[in-house]
């Protein structure tokens, strides 16, 4: 692993150029571990040489209400004028500036709040896992630690232009590791992106923890089989459009009449965790 870097690192990737949407597979998927001597990867969404971010990961020791303290943490340092969907919190009275999690389908566009890592936070960057640890208690910061695999929103020009993208990470509990797995923007300026669309459909994420689920279609319903799990499904077309969302608790059908025959991407989550299965519906 390359320590301190802003260079793009030497990880083999692979890219599909669809129509509107520039997807980044990272081969294979990069972890970072937080120690004092910073470990680092570049993100160039459109591949121009020029990075829009770096994640990275560290651990330093600072004054916290007259308490020492270390602070861990997967952080986000933006380059240019790239921000993040971000907002801050305080811990210890000292202000922190976190990424806000998105789930697929998540809208991403002007209408978000976005913030930089110039702003004035205990923590260096815009952090995505944060645990700070003194002699009183230990605590955790940041949206994504221990939440599976989720996505965060990227604002970043190219020439004049505003552009839109995402990034699928995961992040321990205690922020002792983040993985990267994947990044997309939408090449079309000022147009909106769903977090984990890739155009044709969207990327699959972990569903670790998240007891079997079961989805098929028949008669025109939509079965879902969930062992007792509640919470959200949605169904979506191929390019990405958000069709049905409801409401689900335990095993559940309901009718599907308005869709016409095809592909659809079904995704269901209980708030923690989401699965996405395609479904073909006569």
């Amino acid at each position: 692993m390359k320590k301190a870097t802003l260079l793009i690192l030497s990880i083999a990737i692979s890219q599909f150029v669809f129509s509107q949407i520039i997807y980044t597979d990272i081969i294979p998927d990069d972890t970072l571990v937080p120690d004092y001597i910073s470990d680092s990867r570049t993100i160039d969404f459109n591949n121009d040489l020029t990075p829009e971010l770096v994640i990275f990961s560290a651990k330093q020791d600072t004054v916290i209400q007259a308490f020492a303290v270390t602070i861990s943490g997967i952080a986000i340092t933006t380059l240019g004028n790239t921000e993040i969907i971000a907002s801050d919190t305080a811990i210890g009275g000292e202000i922190v500036v976190v990424g806000d999690t998105l789930r697929h389908g998540h809208v991403i566009n002007s209408a978000s709040s976005y913030l930089s890592s110039n702003t004035p936070s205990v923590f260096q960057g815009v952090g995505l896992g944060i645990y700070v640890e003194s002699v009183l208690a230990n605590i955790p910061a940041g949206n994504f630690s221990d939440n599976g695999n989720l996505f965060f929103g990227v604002k970043f020009e190219i020439g004049t232009n505003i552009h839109y993208g995402w990034v699928q990470v995961k992040v321990a509990a205690d922020a002792s590791s983040g993985i990267m797995y994947d990044f997309a923007y939408q090449s079309i300026p000022d147009s909106s992106i769903l977090a984990g669309n890739v155009e044709d459909g969207f990327v699959s994420v972990s569903n670790d923890n998240l007891e079997e689920v079961v989805i098929y279609a028949a008669n025109k319903k939509l079965h879902l089989i969930t062992s007792n799990e509640s919470g959200n499904l949605a169904i979506y077309n191929l390019l990405g459009k958000q069709l049905i969302t409801t409401q689900v608790n335990g095993n559940t059908n309901f009718a599907i009449n308005d869709l016409s025959r095809g592909v659809y991407l079904v995704s269901f989550t209980n708030g923690i965790n989401t699965i996405t299965k395609k479904v073909y519906i006569e």
